[in-house]
C-alpha cells in the first residue's frame, strides 16, 4: 500500500498543474492557444535531470536515503498548493505561472526520490505489480482532482480556489506513506563526489549494449499519450461536452477503468514478461487515439458517442502506464537510481513538451480531427525501435552490467 500512496502524492500535484489547470483556464476564458502554451509549466519535469544528482549525492540526516528527501519535498508541496489557490487566472496570468512552476519543480524533485525508491525496494519479479499498485495510486489522485473536483466546481459547491486548498491537505496520504514505507534491502552506495553522481549514470547507460537506443526508445516511445492529452480536456469543452461530463465519463469512470487496466497489466507483464507486454501496450496506445478523431469528425458527438471512447482510452493508458514504469526501474542501478530515472523521464517529456507547448496553434492551423490522426501516426517511431531495445526490456543488459563491472568508475578530478 506503500506505493499506492506514493503514487497518489505523485499524482496530486501533477494534475493541479495540468488538466485541472486547463479546466480552470477554459472557465476564466483563456485563449486555447494560451492554454497550449502553458504546457510549459511542465518544464520541470522535463529538467529535473539537472538536479537530480544532488538528491542522489547528498541524503538527508532522516529516514533513510530516499524517504528523508520524499518527506520534506512533500511538507514543502503542501505550502506551494496553498499559494496556488491564491492566484487567480481571471486577473494575470504571471502569478499563476510562477506558482504554477514552483508547485511543478517540487512535484518533478518528488518524482525523483519517489521513482528511485520504487525502483530500489522492489525486486525484479514483483515490478510489475509494484508498478501496478503506484499507478493506481496516482489514478485516485487524478480522480479526486479531476472528476470530483470538476463536479464540485461545475455544481458551484466549491471554488477553484478551495480545491487548490484542499489538495494541499490530501498530500498527507503521501507523508504518512513515506513515514510507513520500508528501507530498501540494498539502499546502494551513495556516490563519492557529486562529479560522479552527474558523470557516471549516464557513462553507465552508454557503454551498456544498445544503450543509446535506450534513451530514443524512452524520448519516443509515449508520444501518442502525451502529445494528445494536452488538447483532449479543451477539444472535449469544444465539442459541447460539460466540466461535469468530463468529470464523470473521463476522470471518474475512466479512471478507475485505468486503475483495473494498470493491475491487469502488472498481471501480464509478470505472465509475459515486459517486452511483449509493451509490444501489446504500445500499439494499443497509439490505437486508442483513433476514438477522438472519431469524435472531432462527428457534427454533434453525444455521450453516448464520448463513453465508449473515454473507455478505450483508459484501459489502453492504464496498460501502457504499467508496461513503460516497469521497463524505465528495469534500466536503473541502484547507485544512480534517481539520477537514471530522472534522465528517462525527462526524455519523454521533453517530447511532449516540446510538442506540447505548440499543440494548439496546430489544432489552429489542421483541425482537431487531423490532430488527432497524428497522434496516432507519433506512435510508429517507438514500436519501431522496441527490437533493437528488447534485451533492455527485462533489465538484462543492467544485471550483466551490475555482475562484471560493480560501480562504474570516474575521473578522480571528478571527486574533488
Amino acid at each position: 500500500m506503500t506505493m499506492a500512496a506514493l503514487g497518489f502524492a505523485s499524482g496530486l500535484p501533477y494534475a493541479l498543474t495540468n488538466t485541472t489547470l486547463q479546466q480552470w483556464f477554459v472557465d476564466a476564458g483563456v485563449d486555447i492557444a494560451t492554454i497550449g502554451l502553458f504546457t510549459l509549466v511542465g518544464l520541470p519535469y522535463v529538467l529535473k535531470v539537472l538536479w537530480a544528482p544532488v538528491l542522489d549525492r547528498y541524503p538527508l540526516p532522516l529516514l533513510g536515503r530516499r524517504r528523508g528527501w520524499l518527506l520534506v519535498l512533500q511538507l514543502a508541496l503542501v505550502l506551494a498548493m496553498l499559494c496556488l489557490a491564491l492566484v487567480d487566472p481571471a486577473g494575470s496570468l504571471a502569478p499563476v505561472a510562477i506558482v504554477a512552476m514552483g508547485v511543478a519543480f517540487l512535484s518533478a524533485s518528488q518524482d525523483i526520490v519517489a521513482d528511485a525508491y520504487r525502483a530500489d525496494v522492489l525486486p525484479t519479479n514483483e515490478r510489475g505489480p509494484g508498478a501496478a499498485m503506484f499507478v493506481s495510486g496516482y489514478r485516485i489522485a487524478m480522480l479526486l482532482t479531476g472528476a470530483i473536483v470538476l463536479i464540485l466546481v461545475d455544481q458551484a459547491y466549491l471554488s477553484w480556489a478551495a480545491v487548490y486548498a484542499l489538495a494541499a491537505g490530501a498530500m498527507g496520504v503521501g507523508i504518512v506513506g513515506t513515514l510507513l514505507a520500508p528501507e530498501p534491502s540494498d539502499p546502494g552506495e551513495t556516490p563519492e563526489s557529486l562529479g560522479q553522481a552527474v558523470v557516471a549514470p549516464l557513462v553507465d547507460f552508454l557503454s551498456r549494449p544498445g544503450g543509446s537506443l535506450v534513451l530514443l526508445f524512452v524520448l519516443l516511445f509515449r508520444l501518442p499519450d502525451t502529445t494528445a492529452n494536452v488538447i483532449t480536456g479543451p477539444f472535449l469543452r469544444e465539442a459541447g461536452f460539460t466540466k461535469s461530463d468530463i468529470a464523470v465519463w473521463r476522470q471518474f469512470v475512466g479512471g478507475v477503468v485505468t486503475i483495473a487496466a494498470a493491475l491487469l497489466g502488472g498481471g501480464i507483464i509478470t505472465r509475459i514478461g515486459n517486452l511483449r507486454s509493451l509490444w501489446v501496450f504500445g500499439v494499443l496506445q497509439a490505437v486508442s487515439n483513433l476514438g477522438f478523431w472519431w469524435l472531432a469528425t462527428k457534427e454533434a458527438p453525444t455521450r453516448v458517442d464520448l463513453v465508449p471512447v473515454l473507455i478505450i482510452e483508459s484501459v489502453c493508458g492504464g496498460l501502457v502506464t504499467a508496461g513503460f514504469f516497469v521497463f524505465l526501474m528495469n534500466q536503473c542501478r541502484v547507485e544512480y537510481s534517481a539520477t537514471q530515472y530522472a534522465l528517462l523521464t525527462s526524455l519523454m517529456a521533453v517530447a511532449g513538451i516540446a510538442i506540447g507547448s505548440y499543440t494548439g496553434h496546430l489544432v489552429q492551423l489542421i483541425g482537431f480531427s487531423q490532430f488527432f490522426l497524428l497522434t496516432v501516426a507519433l506512435g510508429l517511431p517507438g514500436l519501431f525501435l522496441l527490437p533493437a531495445v528488447g534485451r533492455s526490456a527485462d533489465g538484462k543488459p543492467v544485471q550483466e552490467r551490475a555482475r562484471d563491472f560493480p560501480v562504474v568508475q570516474t575521473d578522480d578530478k571528478l571527486r574533488r
